[in-house]
């Protein structure tokens, strides 16, 4: 893209693009524009196969993927594989080296301690670089593992969809559970149940969003024993090796997808604290200091108040858009987002009484819908309703063990949801792109995983 010369231009050609409205997310500007930064950083698949995106955009809450980068990746998933077939498992041990790096700030970060602000400089970037060494995956994640789960079907092989699509190793949120699974046995023990909110505070962060895990819903996680999450081994022994190097990688696929969002809630929780300290340092609010980003933070720190007028922050609260087009950063706000923001929003088309999705688990059942659109509503999740939401995150997993199916607008057979379900044998329908729009509470509607099809009955 050439240097645009005005808003206009910027609109027509973000309108232009083939985009994949992949997720919705609330959350601030500061954090969103890490992410698309780190998304259209190369990735390097083995030693002479490279991939990269040049156009990645926030419109409001929604995340656009460049869809024909996407499709365009497909074949150096291929070449990368004729050059060393077991690939992926380099993105594995990056991670490891990235979560040890990961660990080493958020210790940092839970210091305290008075810091110069140089010192507070040097924080803030090992922060933005540590969101932008992982974060960047998620430009490969979902059509990595789409593709290795083409190539399994391509063999006739899907059977092993299955029984494998589970994460290459072990996540935190498999640590979560195991930690539920000992509380229940140490029923009435306080301190347990404390250091185990400690422990996994994070688990309700998203984007710089913090909502508290309490001791109410852990108490309601205790006492749902009906259906309990279990951690499974990858074992690839028995599958045939024509398959082997493709299950390998959507195992790794489904590691990298799930990995990355609780790292995140990680780095994003251990920063709070010194956001707070920031933002007063800076006469902001804390909500007001996540609407700057790390540069013009940083700039600030040295001018001793914000560069970002008051007006320019409430325009970006209003609204934005955040873009890397072609290696340039994107910042719009006013009416224009509002626009867009309409034009990309998934629509349900009138008299629309049903929505079709990828099966994540079999099960055909019928029910009562019940949406869910943010983790505040989870408490008021009623038991044997069918879960409608945008997505699950590891914070849904009371609702999801009580839920008598799970349909979703967003992910493939390598997200959370798609997962928790296997893991729990509950039928589950995702990627139906409007299903939160189609079905209001109350909705009497089945949910059939032989068609893929949920709709009103």
């Amino acid at each position: 893209m050439k240097s645009p010369l005005s808003q206009i231009e910027i609109v027509s050609y973000i309108k232009s693009k083939e985009w994949d409205v992949r997720v919705s997310r609330e959350g601030f500007l500061q954090s969103k524009a890490i992410c698309i930064a780190a998304e259209v950083q190369p990735i390097k698949l083995t030693k002479n196969i490279t991939v990269q995106f040049l156009d990645e955009c926030w419109v409001g809450d929604l995340n656009l993927y460049d869809e024909k980068a996407c499709k365009s990746f497909l074949p150096y998933f291929e070449k990368a594989f004729i050059e060393d077939k077991n690939w992926p498992l380099e993105i594995i041990k990056s991670f490891e080296k990235i979560t040890k790096e990961k660990d080493t700030l958020i210790n940092e970060l839970k210091k305290n301690k008075k810091r110069t602000t140089q010192e507070k400089k040097v924080i803030i970037k090992k922060y933005e670089n540590a969101l932008l060494s992982f974060q960047k995956y998620y430009a490969i994640a979902v059509t990595f593992g789409n593709y290795c789960e083409e190539q399994i079907r391509n063999q006739g092989e899907e059977e092993f969809l299955k029984t494998h699509s589970i994460p290459y190793t072990t996540l935190d949120m498999n640590k979560y559970h195991n930690s539920i699974r000992l509380l229940k046995t140490k029923k009435e023990n306080i301190k347990a149940k404390k250091e185990h909110l400690e422990k996994f505070a994070w688990i309700k962060t998203s984007y710089n969003v913090i909502e508290p895990h309490t001791l109410e819903e852990l108490e309601n996680e205790l006492k749902e024993s009906k259906k309990d999450s279990k951690i499974k081994t990858p074992k690839l022994n028995s599958v045939p090796k024509n398959i082997l190097p493709y299950v390998q990688g959507l195992q790794v696929s489904i590691f990298m997808r799930n990995r990355m969002k609780e790292m995140g809630q990680q780095v994003w929780f251990a920063f709070d604290k010194m956001a707070i300290e920031l933002a007063s340092e800076l006469n902001l609010t804390r909500e007001d200091f996540f609407q700057l980003l790390i540069d013009e933070v940083i700039d600030s720190l040295d001018a001793k108040k914000s560069i970002i007028s008051d007006q320019q922050i409430n325009e970006r609260k209003n609204g934005f858009i955040n873009c890397q087009l072609d290696g340039k950063e994107v910042l719009l706000t006013g009416a224009i987002v509002k626009e867009l923001v309409e034009y990309y929003s998934p629509k349900a088309i009138e008299s629309t009484s049903f929505v079709k999705g990828t099966v994540a688990c079999k099960g055909n059942v019928s029910g009562i819908a019940q949406v869910i659109l943010s983790s505040k509503e989870l408490g008021s999740f009623k038991e044997g309703n069918i879960l409608i939401t945008t997505m699950t995150t590891p914070d849904y997993i009371v609702v999801l063990k009580k839920a008598k199916a799970i349909v979703t607008n967003e992910g493939g057979i390598t997200c959370h949801a798609a997962i928790v379900s296997r893991e729990l044998n509950i039928p589950c329908i995702i990627g139906t792109k409007n299903a939160t729009i189609v079905f209001k509470n109350g909705d009497k509607i089945s949910v059939d995983t032989d068609k893929g099809i949920v709709k009103k009955i």
